[in-house]
């Protein structure tokens, strides 16, 4: 299991990237409080190797919904 951080909004996952011993990038931060209107928020979770990459090929057919 690894753990990976990002941005979601009410459009769907909007970043995924390795998240380096559980720090969240600052650059995440400002990006949650530039557009407060689409409600985005920081997540961080643990995906085994398979997980990743089913949210990565979701992420490349662009569905960031189901993603």
């Amino acid at each position: 299991m690894k753990t990976y951080v990002g941005i979601a909004d009410a459009h769907g996952v909007e970043s995924f990237m390795d998240g380096k011993k559980g720090k969240v990038p600052v650059v995440l931060k400002l990006r949650a409080n530039a557009n407060r209107q689409r409600h985005a928020l920081i997540y961080q979770m643990q995906l085994s190797d398979q997980d990743r990459s089913e949210v990565e090929g979701l992420l490349a057919r662009r569905d960031f919904k189901v993603a």
